[in-house]
């Protein structure tokens, strides 16, 4: 896997879609975080492989102009997506959630053996294993998530998204280790960018606000640009 590709082509792809673009980019904070299922919309149509056109709607690509009411729907199915994937870490992580919230250890006393008596070795078990079970998961989808929205968006069925065979069929043809490397690559650079971005003094959040948008729209072609070195090497 050309990884210098990878990356200098989501760079220019992200620099076309924004440089120069002050309206397109004031459009884009406020779909982000006022009409999210929108913004998302857009991230299917970087899935399935459009390319940006030079006109100030954010929403307007090379090949076509998406309908909003499309783009809507398209992003609310995205988001429900990435929901399904997420709720077994919310059951996993709920009894430690609920003794942060209460602040001891008696609810989770109480939702392991229902009396509110249990060892210190139990409990401290229990969250070892819960916390080993969230990390292992949180792997999985952070492996598992990118090639199902692809699925998701190249196809416009939901259920592409869950048939993790067919997932781990494609991601063995892409290659185990290079695909894990390359998505390690792309969360140790945003992870980076994030942190850089929040150490400036006073205005760090606010600057983290204006180009999240901008972090999305790399990931997503980033993330398409992995699943098309496949098709590339099928021709």
């Amino acid at each position: 896997m050309d990884f210098d590709r990878l990356l200098i082509n989501s760079f220019l792809y992200t620099k076309d879609a924004f440089l120069g673009k002050r309206s397109r980019w004031i459009l884009f904070i406020i779909s982000k975080y006022l009409l999210y299922p929108l913004f998302l919309g857009y991230l299917v149509e970087i899935y399935r492989g459009k390319m940006p056109s030079k006109s100030d709607n954010p929403y307007e690509f090379i090949e076509n102009e998406p309908v909003f009411g499309a783009l809507f729907f398209d992003g609310l199915k995205l988001f429900i997506i990435k929901l399904i994937y997420t709720v077994p870490i919310a059951i996993i992580a709920a009894p430690l959630l609920i003794t942060l919230i209460f602040g001891d250890e008696d609810a989770l006393s109480t939702i392991v053996s229902g009396t509110g008596i249990v060892p210190e070795e139990v409990l401290f078990a229990f969250g070892f294993v819960t916390g080993l079970a969230i990390i292992v998961y949180t792997f999985l989808i952070g492996i598992n998530l990118p090639i199902a929205l692809i699925r998701f968006s190249r196809t416009g069925l939901m259920r592409e998204a869950f048939r993790f065979f067919d997932i781990q069929k494609i991601i063995g043809e892409i290659g185990r280790l290079n695909y894990i490397l390359a998505l390690f690559i792309l969360a140790i650079i945003i992870g980076l960018i994030e942190y850089l971005l929040l150490q400036v003094p006073d205005i760090g959040w606010a600057l983290l606000t204006i180009f999240t948008p901008v972090l999305a729209v790399f990931s997503a072609r980033y993330i398409t640009m992995i699943y098309e070195t496949l098709l590339d090497s099928s021709v």
